[in-house]
């Protein structure tokens, strides 16, 4: 996430009141996003408008309302795609949702706190999660930033014997908390598996938002990944972000020289 400047907020059926428009309002005012509601019931559209005129969030509400026809969340994630939102904001009870191509908030029933306290759980087990990590890290700095807010980072070390890959894993973790400058202080490590050893701290803390990643390392860890994942979002009541890996950058190749194309050994080469 590099910036937050376009927002989409799926309001379920009857939902006019509460945490959720006090959350979106505050996200708008403290990162000057603009704001777009998806209205699940177009017939809610009279009072939500008539809520959001006393917000009072600094910013001009857009509404897209559900046709009924498309469904749910087909309609959601492609008013997403058009309006190139840069953050998908839905009821966590409501609006299951296993893949999406942009940072998902999951909101719950509990209000902030004045400063939200944002726990981040990261793998750092082999190198092909690097990316899971660095979008974990990279989202949950930049929300953290925006709202004022603390956050701890998490990391369970599965490994308890080989103490040459713990050190590996251990300077990888350093190098991506450095890399974005949440701050190693933030940065607690314990062993033992993931599922097992960090639910308990998450449920004893009570943390507002949970951020983890989204989508698997590769298809073998599908089962796997959500396994995790979904352990550690049934240890909170509060809200969940769900984040997609960095995209690894694809290295472009240099133009060849008009001078080389021109030996024609050189060319039969490069035709091989």
């Amino acid at each position: 996430m590099e910036k937050l400047t376009t927002i989409l907020a799926v309001v379920p059926e009857g939902c006019t009141n509460g945490v959720l428009f006090d959350k979106v309002s505050r996200l708008v005012r403290q990162s000057g996003a603009r704001i777009e509601l998806f209205l699940t019931a177009p017939s809610d559209y009279p009072a939500i408008s008539a809520l959001c005129a006393t917000q009072a969030c600094g910013a001009e509400v857009g509404f897209t309302l559900h046709d009924s026809i498309t469904p749910l969340r087909e309609a959601v994630l492609k008013r997403a795609a058009e309006m190139k939102a840069d953050l998908l904001v839905a009821p966590r009870a409501q609006f299951p949702l296993d893949v999406c191509p942009i940072p998902l908030l999951l909101l719950g029933k509990t209000p902030w706190d004045k400063e939200p306290r944002f726990v981040a759980a990261l793998d750092a087990a082999e190198h092909d999660s690097e990316n899971v990590a660095r979008g974990i890290l990279h989202v949950a700095g930049f929300l953290a930033q925006r709202l004022v807010a603390h956050v701890d980072i998490l990391y369970s070390e599965r490994e308890l014997h080989d103490e040459r890959l713990r050190m590996e894993r251990a300077v990888r973790l350093s190098r991506l908390v450095r890399e974005y400058h949440v701050g190693c202080e933030r940065l607690q490590v314990y062993d033992g598996r993931p599922e097992a050893t960090l639910p308990p701290l998450i449920a004893a803390r009570h943390y507002d938002v949970l951020v983890v990643g989204n989508v698997p390392r590769h298809r073998v860890l599908l089962t796997e990944f959500r396994s995790v994942s979904r352990k550690l979002m049934g240890a909170t009541e509060g809200d969940v972000l769900l984040v997609n890996p960095v995209p690894v950058p694809v290295p472009v190749p240099e133009p060849v020289a008009a001078s080389v194309l021109s030996s024609p050994g050189q060319q039969l080469a490069h035709q091989a």
